[in-house]
Parts: structure tokens; sequence; C-alpha cells
């Protein structure tokens, strides 16, 4: 698998994609690929980086797949931030997992744990506790 992984940098779109990053130039959009050359992409682009990669993804399926891939190709856990499930009852018999799952990976990305994080738009846009107060009651 290294080969294919250092390989992908001798492309010309591609070669200059690590750099832009690490300049903070810009946020990376790569389209018009299969989910197989995304996921070398994405590990590639995690090993050379060296730091946490955050990926958003159309849907929680592409994301299960994507997660499946970028384990093999990096062998590292790989976390999806869940979204919130629709919910049409009372909010008594709801369960908090999602809530819990959401803060866990939170507390994670705070304290360096997480490398890989995959995510929708979805579960981007929901309100969160800020990073201050996550730290100061997390346990």
């Amino acid at each position: 698998m290294e080969p294919i992984l250092n390989a992908i940098w001798n492309s010309p779109s591609l070669s200059t994609l690590p750099g832009q990053i690490q300049e903070v130039i810009l946020p990376a959009l790569v389209s018009g690929t299969s989910p197989a050359l995304r996921a070398i992409i994405a590990a590639a682009l995690h090993r050379q980086l060296g730091r946490p990669l955050l990926m958003v993804c159309s849907d929680e399926s592409a994301a299960e797949h994507l997660r499946a891939d970028l384990h093999a190709l990096t062998g590292e856990e790989v976390c999806i931030l869940p979204d919130r499930e629709l919910n049409l009852r009372s909010a008594d018999t709801v369960s908090k997992e999602g809530e819990q799952a959401r803060l866990q990976l939170l507390d994670k990305l705070m304290n360096g744990g997480a490398g890989i994080v995959l995510a929708t738009v979805g579960a981007l846009q929901l309100r969160t506790l800020p990073p201050e107060i996550l730290k100061e009651t997390a346990f």
C-alpha cells in the first residue's frame, strides 16, 4: 500500500495539495473520482500532513463505506460524527446514545485522539457545546 500512497503525489493535479492545505490556502474538494480513489487520496493526505483530517460525506451510508476503505488503507480508527435522528415522539422517550457519541467524538478531537473524522453536512451544522464548556464538564 505504501507505493500507492506515495505515488499519489506524482500527479500534477494533486502534488500541490498538501502544501496548500498546510498554508491554509484552501480546504480541499475532491470530486469526479471513484469512492476508492477518494479514500486513497485522503489516506495519502492524512499520512503526508500528519494531522487530523475531516472529510464531509454526502450521507451516512457514504461515510460508512469511506470509513471501511480508510481503515483498510491506514489501519487507524476512523470516526463518524453522528447526525441527530429525526424524532417525532416525546423527548422523554428518546435515546441519548447519539448525543453521547457526538460528545465523545468532540472530546476525542479536543484531546488529539481522532485522526480521521467523517461527517455529513447535517452533522456539522448541529449546534454543540463551546470547547471551553466541553473541557470543563468532560470526565
